[in-house]
């Protein structure tokens, strides 16, 4: 297929290494003189040089700091003066540093907005006059999927490249009837120096090996690994060329899957009870597991149809929070996940033993995890075996009103170094490894 790029006159910047680079050297593969930028001078001489010896085309290193405010400008008019002119911008920065929110000051977010929003910005307008003379002008902003989907420990760049998506979306609008399309690529972790960069990071945080985080990002794409800068080039690439000519104004994620949702980036989970203990031990596990991910609970009443209140084995259990988690299926049918928890009790050479189990479904799989075990004192076990619900049997040795609403038998006899949300929270999160992990586990016919 030809993209129609030979000939064409294309400015990269962030273009020395990483995403930029594999961008430029495809654009050149296929014909089209590129300018090169980055602050590096040594480096970015090295890359123009690689770039143009492997494919023969004309690319020129032009040297600087989008960040600053009279530079863009600059590098624009050196551009076009060696170029002869201009068709393609494509524009990128590195992000900002990772850290919380209480580590950043003013100058902080002010440097991220200079570097993350305004080099776009600034390079956009320095480039607006030569664009109009083209006729296939196009220009390319180089994001994140975190637009879609925050990143843990990366807050400044969460806030600002929503920014930049805003902005790509308000020019394909503005100005399309001058012939100028805008469109932005969302990358998730891919094997570039700055995913380096930021897995160190994390794992000076996590007390863990770069290698361990790097398997565990991996882990969260669909296709089981980062993507390789040439993935990300191509659909670059291809947006940018005459090829694409009627696409403007999309936000193209390029991300193995990595971004979980459909339309909208928050999912919805469906909880069969609105017992608060048991929301917040789900709520906890699901934000443990998939602290990317934004998620939407919902608790609503569904009893199981075949167990009875208080489920007296272990087998009756784990029935009751199959049903109660097909009950909340049924109730809610458009939602991502459904989730049941059933509280039970078993006994054990003549000692009953408390504990619970907890399924998790969506529409490919399904999770289950039984709690920890604990054995009840006889005062509670004889109520129970009398026929009392194990919350109400505690009340009445404990002298407590719905204590199962708050910290449970668990809490009151552990003095609350475990209470029943942290028992119901450790099932949650370990129901949820076919989820964390789908291509160690196959879909399930659900």
């Amino acid at each position: 297929m030809d993209l129609g790029l030979k000939g064409l006159r294309a400015f990269v910047a962030g273009a020395s290494r990483g995403l930029g680079y594999a961008t430029a050297l495809g654009l050149a593969r296929e014909g089209a003189a590129v300018a090169l930028n980055g602050r590096n001078v040594e480096r970015l001489t090295a890359a123009a040089q690689s770039i143009q010896a492997e494919t023969g085309s004309k690319v020129v290193p032009v040297a600087g700091d989008v960040s600053e405010v009279e530079t863009p400008s600059r590098l624009i008019v050196e551009a076009v003066t060696q170029l002869g002119g201009l068709d393609l911008l494509v524009t990128n920065a590195g992000g900002p540093p990772p850290g919380k929110f209480e580590t950043f000051d003013d100058a902080t977010w002010q440097k991220a907005v200079d570097l993350t929003l305004l080099g776009h910005v600034r390079l956009i307008r320095a480039a607006l006059p030569y664009l109009r003379q083209s006729k296939a002008a196009s220009v390319l902003t180089i994001t994140s999927y975190s637009v879609k989907q925050p990143i843990v420990n990366l807050v400044l760049s969460n806030s600002v490249r929503l920014a930049t998506i805003g902005l790509t979306k308000s020019l394909a609008l503005e100005l399309g009837a001058d012939g100028i399309r805008f469109n932005s690529i969302l990358p998730a972790w891919t094997e570039t120096e700055r995913v380096i960069e930021l897995m160190t990071a994390r794992a000076q945080t996590n007390g863990t090996t770069v290698e361990e985080e790097l398997m565990k990002q991996a882990r969260d794409s669909a296709l089981g690994r980062m993507g390789r800068p040439e993935e990300f080039a191509n659909a670059a690439v291809f947006l940018l060329s005459p090829a694409a000519s009627y696409i403007t104004g999309v936000m193209l994620s390029v991300d193995g899957g990595m971004y979980k949702g459909t339309f909208e980036s928050t999912q919805k989970v469906i909880f069969a009870s609105t017992n608060p203990v048991k929301i917040a031990a789900v709520h906890l596990g699901f934000r443990q597991m998939f602290p990317e991910q934004s998620f939407e609970f919902e608790g609503v009443k569904c009893a199981p149809f075949s167990v009875s209140e208080q489920p007296m084995t272990d087998l009756q259990t784990l029935q009751g929070a199959t049903e109660r988690c097909q009950r909340a299926a049924e109730t809610n049918p458009d939602a991502d996940y459904w989730v049941g928890v059933e509280g039970g009790v078993s006994d054990v050479s003549g000692e009953m033993h408390a504990f619970a189990w907890v399924v998790i479904k969506s529409r490919q799989r399904m999770g289950k995890a039984r709690t920890a075990e604990f054995m009840l004192p006889p005062p509670v076990a004889n109520l129970v075996r009398q026929g009392k619900e194990l919350g109400d049997a505690d009340d009445i040795v404990f002298a407590q009103k719905n204590s199962k609403q708050e910290h449970g038998a668990v809490g009151l006899l552990t003095g609350n170094v475990i209470d029943r949300t942290a028992l119901y929270q450790q099932a949650v999160i370990l129901a949820l490894i076919p989820f964390k992990n789908p291509h160690l586990y196959s879909a399930s016919n659900l």
